[in-house]
């Protein structure tokens, strides 16, 4: 099952390191909680917002669209709330395309 405060933290410990990259080895026997951990990373780098860049799937990098969902999501109680009912009520983690682009005609400001 998603978990949307683990993708959220999981944002936020990258985000929060110089490199935006946590490393995270994968051990023979790891505990339930450590393959819950690497399965959000898993989604995260689904949706575009991380990836994996170490060599053996050990170091993930958050994305800049992981930086653009977490700055909106961390600056607007309402979206975070938003962002969680989705994944309660089972609807897409990636967010509608034509959604983003309204939203960068709005920041960028029109041109027509």
């Amino acid at each position: 099952m998603r978990d949307p405060e683990l993708i959220l933290e999981l944002l936020r410990d990258m985000a929060n390191v110089p490199d935006g990259t946590v490393t995270m080895p994968l051990y023979y026997g790891a505990s339930e909680q450590e393959r819950k951990i690497r399965h959000h990373v898993d989604l995260l780098a689904d949706a575009g917002h991380a990836e994996w860049i170490g060599e053996h799937r050990d170091v993930v990098r958050i994305t800049n669209e992981g930086y653009d969902i977490l700055n909106a999501i961390e600056q607007n109680e309402e979206l975070k709330n938003r962002f969680i009912d989705r994944f309660k009520r089972g609807m897409p983690y990636i967010p509608n395309t034509l959604d983003i682009v309204k939203k960068a005609a709005e920041f960028f400001g029109s041109t027509g």
